[in-house]
């Protein structure tokens, strides 16, 4: 199990907040890996396509809701359906702009969405949060 970031796959399809994403990370360890897909169905084939060729999946998967094609809640569904293998030890975050308590709550009841945070959101915490979450075996935090 890995404890630090090696790659981190940012999914939203607003280009300034994965700007800001991608230059925080960068500033906090310019060795991890960003990949972006602006979205869910981008992201889907990006993680089957890893899981295809043996790759590992990403440490750090940043999850926007609202997106054209397939939504967050879309891309859920279908990558619960990945092999657990491949997810076990991926942290997913949902990073959104919704504060709708349905959001919130649906986050709680999957069990792939360690943690539910309100954008704008701070690169630090969300390291912080990592840390936790593989400390306590991939405990959700939301």
């Amino acid at each position: 199990m890995k404890t630090s970031i090696e790659n981190i796959l940012l999914i939203d399809d607003d280009s300034a907040v994965t700007f800001v994403y991608e230059f925080s990370i960068k500033r906090i360890n310019s060795n991890i890996q960003t990949t972006i897909k602006i979205n869910g169905k981008q992201a889907i084939d990006h993680l089957n396509e890893l899981n295809d060729n043996g790759q590992c999946p990403p440490n750090l998967i940043l999850l926007d809701i609202n997106m054209p094609i397939m939504n967050g809640w879309e891309f859920m569904e279908v990558y619960d359906q990945l092999p657990l293998k491949f997810r076990q030890n991926a942290v997913l975050i949902m990073a959104s702009s919704s504060s709708n308590i349905d959001d919130i709550q649906k986050a709680k009841e999957n069990e792939n969405i360690h943690d539910y945070l309100i954008k704008p959101i701070d690169m630090e915490q969300v390291f912080e949060k990592y840390q936790k979450i593989v400390a306590t075996g991939f405990m959700k935090t939301a």
